[in-house]
């Protein structure tokens, strides 16, 4: 069994390293999905009911300029 002994100014590492930040992860997330090796993580919101939203009020006639 081997031992790991923390010394104080030991920095703790991130899984990826210091050096690799969230966007290098998201692309090779969004690649793996892209390629289908993956399903896609992201929260689907689901759709208003058809036909429940407002119409807006139609706008008045725009006038034609004389030349």
């Amino acid at each position: 069994m081997s031992t790991v002994v923390m010394n104080k100014r030991t920095p703790i590492l991130q899984p990826f390293g210091s050096d690799v930040g969230d966007e290098m992860i998201y692309a090779d997330l969004y690649e793996d999905v892209k390629s289908g090796k993956i399903p896609d993580p992201r929260i689907k919101p689901a759709l208003p009911p058809k036909g429940a939203k407002e119409k807006p009020p139609k706008l008045p006639p725009k006038e034609k300029k004389s030349s």
